[in-house]
């Protein structure tokens, strides 16, 4: 049976305690919520790349929640790192980290694209509510393009835009994956709609598309 644990808000002391706990697999819970745990602003990085470190080598957590923390681009390097590196993990979300992603340079977001392009495990990842923008959105793409794992994305409210719209169409164009995407919320006009449509129309893969709530 599945077993979730929740951690949300502990102590960065106690952090390290379990940092070590999971790095020796000692914490047999498959799933881990650690949604919720930083205020924004208060990300301890030291304490963030302890924790990441240990969840790289472990080997019995398949679900990984991390939302609502306001990580930096410095963190989310650490998220790379463990996507590259980790064996089980099936499910990540990262969603509701807003303010935390700024993606107008080269930062953890390249290195998180870059990971998505080795990783042959994870099958859902939810990265919704992260103002990616266009740039934000065109790294993790170029990561998604040949990824051979992943089933099912979330890129809603990204405020991606007609501007990243071309983004998408190469995602549908080249990716033989994904079966579901979800993008809704994101400014998208009858334009960006027409430039998705032309990727969808060369996908053999995709079966759920979410476009509500943008502005067709």
């Amino acid at each position: 049976a599945k077993a979730s644990l929740n951690i949300s808000k502990i102590e960065d002391k106690g952090i390290d305690v379990f940092a070590r706990l999971i790095n020796k697999n000692f914490i047999t819970a498959t799933e881990l919520d650690f949604s919720s745990s930083y205020e924004y602003g208060k990300v301890d990085l030291e304490k963030l790349q302890t924790l990441a470190y240990s969840l790289e080598k472990n080997t019995t957590i398949t679900k990984l929640n991390f939302s609502k923390n306001h990580i930096c681009e410095e963190g989310l390097t650490y998220f790379a790192s463990i996507i590259a590196k980790n064996i089980t993990i099936t499910n990540l979300d990262l969603s509701l980290n807003n303010n935390g992603f700024i993606s107008s340079k080269k930062s953890g977001l390249d290195d998180f694209g870059l990971s998505l392009q080795i990783n042959k495990t994870l099958s859902i990842l939810n990265l919704s509510y992260n103002s990616l923008r266009k740039a934000g959105t065109e790294k993790i793409i170029r990561g998604l393009k040949n990824n051979t794992s992943i089933k099912e994305l979330n890129l809603s409210v990204n405020i991606i835009g007609d501007e990243g719209a071309e983004c998408i169409k190469a995602l549908l164009s080249t990716n033989k994956t994904l079966t579901k995407l979800d993008i809704s919320g994101n400014a998208f006009t009858d334009t960006g709609i027409s430039k998705i449509a032309e990727g969808l129309a060369k996908n053999e893969t995709l079966n759920t598309l979410d476009l509500s709530l943008n502005r067709i």
